[in-house]
């Protein structure tokens, strides 16, 4: 249930057209750091970092790397990476947001952010009550099953929300708009919804290819 409170909170704040811009930005850097501390380690030398799995994965969420030069990896900390990737990537978001204009960059962003978190909310329910029938099998095993859904819960949660955070990323730096093509608007409470002129298009991302 609170789960629910907190993901009907945001879905909410989603359908009601509240810009959504601070949000986007902070899965962004969320992300981008989240990455960087997956695959480097300041406990070993930067030059065997896992640099090569860490620009694919960057890379498959259409984030730029392409200047990242690793014969000057031995100059960089983690917080110089996620720096850097960070400042390339607000360059690369501005760059489109001014491409689509920014009242049709504020739709975008609600659109995905919408469709990516009824999918993995959905998801997150499907596993939760699979997850329930598995917790009362292994509850004749003297296992605390209360115990065991709650811990297992929040963990399957944050994961949820790790992946909201990284497919919402992923949509909107690989998202393009096609012109004159209609297509319904985002519903906003107590107003008229009239047919935009472009239409919400999500390029393929290497991921899906």
């Amino acid at each position: 249930n609170k789960q629910r409170t907190i993901i009907y909170s945001e879905r909410k704040d989603v359908l009601y057209g509240h810009d959504m811009k601070e949000t986007i930005m902070a899965m962004i850097n969320n992300v981008i750091a989240d990455s960087v501390y997956t695959f480097t380690n300041p406990e070993i030398k930067p030059e065997n970092w896992e640099m090569v799995a860490l620009l694919n994965h960057l890379n498959s969420l259409g984030i730029p790397v392409t200047q990242l030069h690793f014969e000057n990896i031995n100059n960089y900390t983690q917080q110089d990476l996620i720096d850097y990737i960070k400042e390339a990537t607000l360059a690369k978001y501005e760059d489109k947001e001014s491409q689509f204009g920014a009242s049709n960059m504020r739709e975008v962003e609600r659109v995905i952010m919408l469709r990516v978190i009824d999918q993995k909310w959905m998801d997150h329910i499907d596993a939760m009550d699979q997850m329930r029938k598995e917790i009362g099998v292994r509850a004749m095993g003297n296992e605390d099953p209360v115990r065991a859904y709650t811990n297992e819960g929040f963990d399957m949660y944050e994961e949820m929300t790790r992946s909201i955070q990284e497919e919402t990323v992923r949509y909107m730096m690989n998202v393009e708009i096609r012109q004159n093509i209609q297509r319904k608007q985002v519903l906003v409470p107590d107003q008229e919804v009239q047919p935009s002129s472009c239409l919400l298009y999500t390029s393929p991302s290497p991921r899906d290819s």
